[in-house]
């Protein structure tokens, strides 16, 4: 069975939706930061898949969440508030209509109004983009979180991978990795990096680019075995061009591929811990179901010993 799809998973797929235009306003970091707030937000009290969500958990972080807001002395709280609300209500309006949750579009929306109509001070507007502080503290006790820095890294790393799909030496490859991966592992890197480490593309350290492949590559991201294989080569090639073109100087682009190469045993250490894992979690959940079925259990004996006199379970019933 395929890992629960995760945010950086499901992240091209949203950005493509009506519900993402809705709130492109906004910086990608920024509304992907309130997304992952969220969801950890409702995981951390309520542990399920997505699939499992229900109305009940959505509305009691909902409500969770924008009280924290209400109740934040910080001047700029309000904005903040609105621009986050704003793209959570876009990420769960996704979820609806690509069914990825159990929850009716009639029950989200009841439940946005309830909040909306609340307090009042929740709007069904967009937030002021001019009226939001570029400078915001996540509370991670990192150096405070720009939106002008993401936007920049975003937009140049973009620049880049667009480059690189156009060169010579992407036609020419011998990796059969696709666009779409290396897209998604460029964006993702650069992101996350800069989220939880606070390093950009041209500032990178061995621990935010070993951090972000054992983590977020395995935990948040969801590859086939196959790709796997791919990302550290894909990443180290695509390296490897940007430094030829100048874009990194010679030395950081060598020291981000000898980074990259540090952290691909580790990484594809935890994602087969994790593929073991789900794999455990498929086996006790065939048996379950099993055994709360006697006859189909009973099929399965039958199909692996056809020879009736030797029927035990048939006997012991």
């Amino acid at each position: 069975m395929a890992k629960e799809q995760t945010i950086s998973a499901v992240w091209p797929e949203f950005v493509k939706s009506a519900a993402y235009q809705a709130v492109n306003i906004y910086p990608d970091g920024l509304i992907k930061e309130s997304v992952k707030y969220f969801n950890d937000l409702l995981t951390s009290q309520f542990p399920l898949a997505w699939s499992q969500w229900q109305i009940n958990e959505i509305s009691l972080t909902m409500h969770a969440f924008v009280e924290q807001g209400l109740f934040d002395p910080d001047p700029d709280a309000i904005e903040i508030l609105n621009a986050t609300y704003a793209a959570i209500r876009a990420f769960l309006r996704f979820l609806v209509a690509a069914d990825k949750i159990k929850v009716s579009s009639a029950q989200l929306e009841g439940l946005l109004t309830e909040v909306e109509d609340e307090d009042g001070q929740v709007t069904r507007e967009s937030a002021d983009v001019d009226a939001l502080p570029r400078v915001v503290d996540l509370g991670d006790g990192l150096p405070q979180w720009q939106a002008a820095t993401m936007e920049k890294l975003l937009h140049y790393t973009r620049d880049w991978v667009a480059a690189y799909f156009e060169s010579a030496t992407w036609k020419n490859r011998k990796l059969n990795a696709s666009e779409e991966l290396l897209s998604t592992l460029v964006e993702t890197l650069s992101v996350s990096a800069y989220v939880d480490y606070r390093k950009t593309p041209k500032s990178w350290t061995k621990t935010a680019i070993v951090g972000v492949m054992t983590n977020t590559f395995v935990t948040e991201t969801e590859f086939s075995d196959d790709e796997y294989l791919m990302i550290a080569p894909a990443l180290k090639a695509f390296i490897g061009f940007v430094g030829q073109k100048g874009w990194l100087n010679a030395k950081r682009a060598s020291d981000y591929q000898r980074y990259i190469s540090a952290g691909e045993p580790v990484m594809l250490g935890l994602a087969q811990d994790q593929a073991d894992d789900d794999t455990a979690d498929d086996f006790g959940n065939d048996v379950n179901d099993l055994l709360k079925y006697p006859e189909a259990l009973t099929a399965l004996a039958k199909a692996i010993d056809p020879d009736s006199d030797q029927d035990y379970l048939k006997e012991h019933q």
